[in-house]
């Protein structure tokens, strides 16, 4: 806090001058909600890389309690490659000289330079911040919307709608679903007011009040939509045979940070592998083979092999 004095002179009509007032006024640290995502906000440098880095300046009537209302958290991995659901942090006067940040959500306590703040749950939030003792609360004031299936053969036709689960606000997924071979649609908040539709399958890129999406064949399928892209696609589920007979677990499924290779017949893993849904590794290791941190990986779908001797386990995880 400081405090800036202001001296006015005035000079008489014999010509003397004096001092009429010294007003002391004073001014506070500035306070910003910083984040690792896309809002929509002036960019400023000092994220990681200088990618993806917002700054939203919160306001103060007495220098400790600062507030903001109706920021939008989305969760959008960052450009850096960065992909916790959300990273956000408090920082003063726009630099990372002075940071708080703490592991706790919606409330904690930050710590000066501690841990990036993951938002858990995608919406508009009000924030407050007390720079005396790094309290903070975030309150979802509005949540993010439902994404649904329906369809002429789900449930009664083109009536019942079932949830996608959402990650982020933009990215919804629903795991070993059993579609029938016909036509379905995507909508929002269970109205026709927002729908979206294609002509593609499995996989395309959906338009608002398109067609019909034909589905062909039959199966137990994951789907996933991007709400704000418009892309989706339709994946066969793995079936057990495609796992292998190896007595192995994967948990927690969705994560957001720790698989744990669930395996109490103790066989020795030589090797674990994960890929994307096109084949492409994305991580491999050979030391510490109960357990695979993929807190880094973007949102989305996996696969996750583990390997003893010529035997293979496969199963697919939801990185939340």
């Amino acid at each position: 806090m400081k405090k800036i004095y202001f001296i006015i002179l005035v000079v008489t009509q014999f010509g003397y001058t004096k001092v009429q007032a010294i007003t002391p006024k004073t001014t506070f640290s500035t306070i910003s909600l910083v984040s690792d995502g896309t809002n929509q906000s002036t960019q400023l440098s000092g994220w990681i890389l200088n990618l993806g880095n917002y700054d939203y300046p919160m306001t103060t009537t007495d220098g400790i309690t600062y507030t903001i209302s109706s920021v939008f958290l989305t969760g959008t991995a960052s450009a850096s490659g960065n992909s916790s659901p959300y990273w956000l942090k408090f920082r003063q006067d726009n630099s990372w000289t002075t940071n708080w940040g703490s592991t706790s959500f919606p409330t904690g306590t930050g710590v000066l330079n501690g841990n990036n703040i993951n938002v858990t749950t995608p919406g508009t939030y009000s924030v407050s911040f007390n720079l005396q003792t790094g309290a903070y609360v975030f309150t979802l004031s509005v949540p993010p919307p439902v994404v649904s299936i329906l369809g002429a053969s789900i449930g009664t036709a083109w009536t019942t709608d079932v949830d996608l689960a959402v990650t982020d606000g933009a990215n919804y997924s629903l795991l070993a679903y059993n579609l029938p071979a016909d036509q379905l649609k995507f909508r929002q908040d269970h109205a026709w007011t927002t729908n979206w539709g294609g002509n593609a399958f499995p996989t395309g890129l959906g338009s608002l009040n398109g067609g019909n999406i034909q589905v062909t064949p039959a199966g137990l399928y994951d789907i996933f939509f991007n709400r704000l892209t418009y892309v989706y696609s339709f994946t066969p589920t793995l079936s057990v045979e495609q796992q292998s007979k190896l007595p192995l677990g994967l948990y927690p499924n969705p994560t957001k940070s720790i698989l744990n290779l669930q395996n109490p017949t103790n066989i020795t893993i030589d090797k674990i592998m994960v890929t994307d849904l096109t084949g492409k590794i994305i991580l491999e290791q050979t030391q510490n083979t109960n357990q695979v941190n993929v807190e880094k990986l973007s949102t989305g779908i996996y696969i996750l092999q583990a390997f003893s001797g010529e035997e293979k386990f496969t199963s697919k995880f939801l990185k939340e």
